[in-house]
């Protein structure tokens, strides 16, 4: 167990080590910073003076070196625009993004798994039909247009629930289930597959024909049996939805993380982008390390490579 604990350690370490070299090569041929700090007016010499203050005229990988050295120490530098700490303006965004993330989860793992039973159970009807249809649209249509449909409908038209900013829990509904209803489209068709494949064991079989109530053959035994292979993908569900915030973000004007790095890229705002990404793509790797050691944990077998 050692072993695996290690090696899926370092797999987390070496993706955020390229990831962190790749947002910071993306950042750099984004926009030139320097357009936004200098006066309209500035000559070349004022312009390559800002650049040699901001360190900004050394090759690329002296700058990356300096980048992950005070990155380590928890430095990702001022913010070119608003000269703040970057990463403390991070960390003020992130419980926004945490919450949506967290209800979109509770939302895509409740609905999908009821779904997908009563669809398993009405397998063949007009509900099964529904049901099925509604996760062929949840798969296949882009979020950023369900979220503005959204909000066509019930915040324009119907004005039953806000469409922007976050200053309540009826601000949280339409922003969180736009972003669960992909995840909860495969958490519904996973559940109703395993659903019907359970149907078939003998042991139900036994359990009906010694009269044992149908509810309880439903909710006792098949559906924990069924929900096996649904926990086993529900933390790649989660990194997804903590990774998939920024559309919504966006559409929603939901003050996360997300959105601030989508004004960070708009302004050229390289450590603010770069404190974002990383904060992002660490919260997504430790997700999918922690689902990584719990499946090794559950299956001993996956332990063995």
């Amino acid at each position: 167990m050692g072993r695996y604990i290690l090696k899926r350690l370092w797999r987390a370490l070496i993706t955020l080590i390229v990831i962190s070299m790749l947002i910071f090569v993306i950042a750099r041929v984004t926009g030139d910073p320097i357009s936004y700090l200098a006066p309209e007016d500035a000559t070349e010499q004022e312009l390559a003076e800002v650049r040699a203050r901001l360190g900004l005229d050394k090759p690329i990988y002296v700058q990356y070196a300096r980048y992950v050295g005070d990155a380590l120490q928890g430095d990702f530098g001022n913010s070119l625009r608003y000269n703040r700490p970057a990463f403390e303006m991070v960390l003020q965004r992130l419980p926004a993004t945490i919450q949506l993330s967290l209800v979109a989860f509770l939302v895509s793992t409740v609905l999908g798994i009821m779904m997908g039973v009563l669809a398993a159970l009405r397998r063949d009807t007009w509900i099964d039909g529904a049901l099925r249809l509604l996760a062929v649209l949840g798969q296949s249509a882009p979020s950023f247009w369900i979220g503005i449909l959204a909000i066509m409908i019930f915040g324009v038209h119907l004005q039953w629930l806000p469409t922007s900013g976050r200053m309540g829990p009826e601000y949280l509904i339409l922003p969180a289930l736009t972003l669960a209803l992909f995840s909860m489209a495969s958490v519904m068709r996973l559940t109703r597959s395993a659903m019907l494949e359970t149907q078939t064991q003998e042991y139900v079989k036994f359990l009906r024909a010694k009269g044992v109530p149908e509810s309880q053959i439903i909710f006792k035994h098949m559906l924990r049996n069924a929900l096996v292979p649904v926990l086993a993908v529900l933390g790649i569900q989660l990194s997804h939805l903590v990774g998939g915030t920024v559309i919504i973000e966006i559409v929603f004007n939901w003050p996360g993380v997300g959105r601030l790095m989508v004004e960070a890229l708009l302004n050229s705002d390289l450590p603010l982008i770069q404190a974002g990404v990383i904060l992002i793509a660490t919260s997504v790797v430790l997700v999918n390390l922690l689902v990584d050691l719990s499946y090794g944990l559950v299956d001993p077998r996956i332990r063995i490579e």
